[in-house]
């Protein structure tokens, strides 16, 4: 859920989940989640660090080393 916000710029995203055999007022739950800067910013560099092994392993398989 940080990431998505990420993307979407830091709004605040919900988590939303049904379950129909529950008691009728636990069925559906939502939830509000506004991750932190210091969140948005570690999820932004492990997805950079991602990023920066696939394209190691795309040169790897494509160049070769």
């Amino acid at each position: 859920m940080t990431l998505q916000s990420a993307c979407m710029g830091g709004i605040p995203v919900y988590f939303v989940a049904f379950d129909p055999r529950l008691p009728e007022k636990q069925k559906l739950l939502i939830r509000k989640f506004t991750p932190t800067e210091e969140e948005i910013a570690k999820v932004e560099e492990a997805a950079k660090q991602f990023l920066k092994e696939v394209d190691a392993m795309f040169d790897k398989l494509t160049i070769g080393e």
